[in-house]
């Protein structure tokens, strides 16, 4: 399987007063059997409301040039079929960046993930997950979240596209 990774966004991440600069371009981890050339794209974007001059408000999606703590992050990650043949069992791997949240409902209803709080090394359903602090060990919440896989049952058919995402709130 081809993977192109066309992603060419840079994500400024205000952080209290420091201002860090780092890779919008997640270290995506993409597997399928039986494809012999699926495009992986990725983009992270904000949420604007814009206000037409109507008076009615809408909601667009413009590139993350700058987010400062408080804002919300939407990663999109696009899986396309170039090849000739159907891919199947579809792997997609995503960490959530340092210094964010995974947000509730953020996740992109075309396929649910599963969730990781160790890094990546497990995966299960977060109600599933349990991590320890302290010694005490309790629920795993979203703020646990290190890394979401997706695993889409169907095959991806020549030329079609499935769309992942997630939404993060920068802490």
């Amino acid at each position: 399987m081809k993977i192109n990774k066309s992603i060419q966004q840079r994500l400024m991440l205000g952080l209290g007063s420091l201002l860090l600069t780092c890779s919008a371009v997640l270290p995506l981890q993409a597997q399928a059997n039986n494809a012999s050339n699926v495009a992986v794209t990725q983009v992270a974007e904000v949420e604007e409301v814009v206000t037409a001059a109507d008076g009615k408000a809408d909601v667009r999606r413009v590139p993350a040039a700058r987010v400062e703590p408080g804002k919300v992050v939407v990663y999109t990650t696009k899986l396309h079929n170039q090849g000739k043949d159907a891919a199947t069992q579809l792997s997609l791997v995503s960490p959530v960046p340092a210094h964010t949240t995974l947000m509730p409902n953020g996740t992109a209803v075309e396929s649910a993930p599963l969730y990781s709080v160790d890094q990546g090394k497990t995966y299960a359903p977060l109600a599933q997950l349990v991590v320890e602090k302290d010694g005490r060990k309790r629920p795993a919440r979203l703020s646990d979240v290190t890394h979401l896989r997706w695993q889409p049952q169907k095959p991806l058919a020549p030329g079609a596209t499935l769309e992942l995402g997630f939404k993060v709130q920068v802490n």
